[in-house]
This record gives C-alpha cells, sequence and structure tokens, in this order.
C-alpha cells in the first residue's frame, strides 16, 4: 500500500510518476491510500487504473485491514500514521519516507523528540531520501528501527525550451534572449530558503547579461519583491510565481546555471534537475547534494555562512561550466522512476 498525500499537497506530481512505474513493476497487490486530493489539477487522471482506499472514509479504511494480510504501507507523512497505527500488527508493517520535519535547529530538535515519542514505536523502517538527510533526522533519535537509502527519480524532459516568460513583479512578458546569462533558483518564498540573502548578495553581480530568476511562490515572496526594488535590481530579477513542473523544465532549459540556497532539504530536485539537463548547480550542503554534485565539473557546494565574494566567484565559475564540460553531468540511471520502484519492490520483499 502506498500512501499518495503530503500535507497540504493531496497526490503530488513526483508521486504520480513513481505510481506509474509502481503499477508496473508491481503488477499486483498496490493498492493506493488517499483522500483524492492532489498538487495538480490532473494528476490522478494521468494515472493508470489503480486501487485506491480512501482513508478519509473510516469505514472504507477499517474495512481494508480487515480482509488484507501482510500489508506493507509506505507512508509519505506522519498524518498517515496517526490514522493507521491502530492497525499496526505483524501482518501489518509501516515503513515511512522522510520527506520533511521541520527546518531550524530548535524545531528540528522538538520534532525529533516529537516523533520519538508518538509514532517510532509504530515505524517499521525509515526510509531516507538521501545519505545526508539520514544521518541529520537520526542523529539524537536514539531509535532501533532501521532504515535504508531510497533515492527519488526525476521525470524526463522532452518538452521545448520556454521563448517567453510572465514576470510577475512587472505584469508583462519577457522573452529569453541568447545573449543573456540567467541564474535560476526554483524554491518556495519560506525564510529557511534564503532568498533575502540571495537577492542581496546578487546585487553585486547582476549585470546586463546576468539575470536572476526565481520561480515559486510563499510568505515571503512579497517581501522579496520589495526588496529587490528597493536594491535597484527590478530590472535584473525575474519574479515567475508558481509554475506546474512541466513548464518549469521548459523554462529552466534556459539556465547558465542553478542556485539551491535552503538550509534544509530532504531530497532536493532542484538539485538533480538541473544536473540532469546539465546545467551546473551551486548548493548549500543538504540532501542529495554532496553525493551529485562533483566541485568544479558539475557545480559548487558553498557554505551556509558564504560570504559574498566567494559566492561570487563560484556563481562566474559555475556560467562556464557547461559551456567547457561536455560530460554527462549526472547518472540519470540512479535517478530515474523505474530505479526509484524496483528499489522499493526490494524494500517490500525484504520486509516481507
Amino acid at each position: 500500500m502506498f500512501e499518495s498525500g503530503m500535507k497540504g499537497m493531496g497526490l503530488t506530481y513526483h508521486q504520480s510518476f513513481l505510481l506509474k512505474e509502481l503499477s508496473r513493476v508491481m503488477a499486483s497487490g498496490l493498492y493506493v491510500l488517499t483522500d483524492g486530493t492532489e498538487q495538480e489539477t490532473g494528476l490522478y487522471d494521468s494515472l493508470p487504473e489503480l486501487n485506491y482506499v480512501d482513508y478519509s472514509r473510516p469505514r472504507e479504511l477499517n474495512d481494508f485491514f480487515a480482509h488484507q494480510k501482510d500489508v506493507v504501507v509506505i507512508a509519505q507523512s506522519w498524518g498517515t500514521i496517526r490514522r493507521i497505527k491502530r492497525f499496526r500488527c505483524e501482518e501489518v508493517r509501516v515503513m515511512l519516507v522522510v520527506n520533511a520535519y521541520r527546518h531550524g535547529s530548535w524545531k528540528k530538535y522538538v520534532a525529533k523528540m516529537l516523533i520519538r515519542i508518538r509514532y517510532a514505536k509504530y515505524i517499521d523502517q525509515w526510509i531516507n531520501l538521501s545519505q545526508l538527510s539520514r544521518s541529520d533526522f537520526l542523529y539524537g533519535m536514539k531509535s532501533h528501527t532501521p532504515s535504508v537509502i531510497l533515492n527519488w527519480g526525476i521525470e524526463e524532459s522532452f518538452c521545448t525550451k520556454a521563448k517567453y516568460v510572465f514576470c510577475i513583479n512587472k505584469q508583462l512578458s519577457i522573452q529569453y534572449s541568447g545573449d543573456i546569462k540567467y541564474v535560476f533558483y526554483a524554491a518556495q518564498f519560506h525564510r529557511h530558503k534564503n532568498h533575502r540573502r540571495l537577492i542581496q548578495t546578487f546585487s553585486d553581480i547582476l549585470s546586463e547579461n546576468i539575470y536572476l530568476v526565481l520561480c515559486g511562490d510563499g510568505e515571503d515572496l512579497v517581501y522579496c519583491m520589495k526588496l529587490a526594488k528597493k536594491l535597484g535590481l527590478i530590472d535584473r530579477i525575474i519574479f515567475t510565481g508558481r509554475l506546474s513542473r512541466h513548464i518549469y523544465m521548459s523554462h529552466l532549459r534556459n539556465a547558465s546555471a542553478s542556485i539551491v540556497l535552503s538550509s534544509n532539504e530532504t531530497f532536493g530536485h532542484t538539485i538533480i534537475e538541473p544536473l540532469s539537463l546539465s546545467i551546473p548547480v551551486i548548493s548549500t550542503n543538504v540532501g542529495i547534494a554532496p553525493e551529485v554534485i562533483r566541485e568544479g565539473e558539475n557545480g559548487y557546494i558553498i557554505p551556509a555562512s558564504y560570504d559574498m565574494k566567494l559566492f561570487k566567484r563560484l556563481v562566474q565559475q559555475s556560467l562556464t561550466l557547461n559551456c567547457i564540460n561536455s560530460r554527462a553531468f549526472l547518472d540519470k540511471e540512479r535517478f530515474s522512476w523505474n530505479a526509484c520502484a524496483l528499489r522499493i519492490q526490494q524494500i517490500v520483499n525484504e520486509c516481507e
């Protein structure tokens, strides 16, 4: 049984691709635990015919567990643990994919303690999305529950390169230019994503041929647009707002470099997606970054406490990497959804 929801999102874009592969790999016995919500309209319609269990209906959930044996639940959120913990027994095992748990050191500590007290006893196996997130999450948990690494996949992108981008801070469409180098950062505008610092730092880098493209929305978006205007950068920073994944990938094809400055990532699709397009990435040491970024070849890992001179130098160096290095930036087979589905099948078989 695969739970398809994440808090506030429902079925996500990436989960829909994973479910397609799981339906092929696991020809039978796959059930999707869901409440029917979805991150983007049409995701459920894109899936093959699957068996669904509505966890918002207690009777339906009770009937499922009453008539099924040898169930392995791959949960995506703590809410699912709350819903199914009473069913856990020798014939019902629970694996939790740790997608996120809190940002900021004290919040992280409190979250771990709550998880340890409330949920750890119901979980038979932790599934972490990168080596770094596993060590960070399990540190201090004092949990004897086994854990495994499961890398998410990326979609094969066949979309064409976008020619125009709508700039929400100007309320007009701008044509991409081959004479301009675009540096992308795709992230929700939350404080731990460090947009404010990025804009202040980038003020010394932006020029007539270097633009910063910020994709996403969130509570800090309005402040960041005002900050860009205050610093005189309104003509050099493009705020796109939230983009669906396939539209974002068409815009990303215009990038000369990509940035990830988050304080915390459990995996990091915004790290591996640019690499899959041979676009260099500058990232803080989060999520999958230390496993895929090769310094000076396909990007750089930057300290969380970077200074302006270092950041400026690495950005300028990264803008030349995709020009001088033609070899593959990323092991796409490792990060395919098929490899992810096969890994899940292996984890489930080992649990039985």
